[in-house]
């Protein structure tokens, strides 16, 4: 793998279409193995919280019944990497749709910091750190993952049989 893990070929900018396929993404942390749906990479800068939303939207359809609970989950991550991590610094956000037997599975991909673990406030006064619970509430499942390259974090939301 290269040393940085973007390419400037890579980045969408705010409001143009993009190659998705295109990337580093090869390897890099799994993303890029089946049953990946799609992937892109977005600037650290916050425009892309919206341009977030509107790519999920434009690869799972408007009509997903848990799109909504999937774009505020996904908003709450992205904004968190743009407001404690690298990616703000000239840096990118990796967002990558992964499609399982029985759900669906978001990563958000940062570029790391100083701050090594998202914190949940344990305080209903703390300015920040209420994005956290709201993905514990809204998603089935989320972990995050640190290493060198920065830090993965994903969330999980089940499919239910269409009845």
């Amino acid at each position: 793998m290269d040393a940085a893990p973007y390419r400037d070929s890579d980045v969408v900018t705010s409001g143009s279409p993009a190659d998705s396929a295109a990337g580093p993404c090869g390897g890099y942390r799994g993303l890029s193995a089946p049953p990946l749906l799609e992937r892109k990479i977005f600037p650290g800068i916050p425009s892309s919280v919206g341009d977030v939303r509107h790519f999920l939207r434009e690869v799972l359809g408007a009509d997903h019944p848990a799109l909504d609970r999937i774009e505020v989950c996904a908003s709450e991550l992205v904004t968190n990497c743009i407001l404690h991590t690298d990616s703000d610094k000239g840096g990118h956000v990796l967002v990558a749709v992964h499609v399982r037997a029985d759900r669906l599975r978001i990563y958000v991909v940062d570029e790391g910091g100083a701050c090594t673990e998202p914190q949940m406030r344990r305080s209903g006064f703390a300015e920040s750190g209420h994005g956290l619970h709201l993905v514990e509430e809204l998603a089935d499942g989320w972990r995050t993952q640190l290493d060198d390259e920065g830090r993965t974090t994903w969330f999980d939301i089940r499919l239910q049989a269409h009845r």
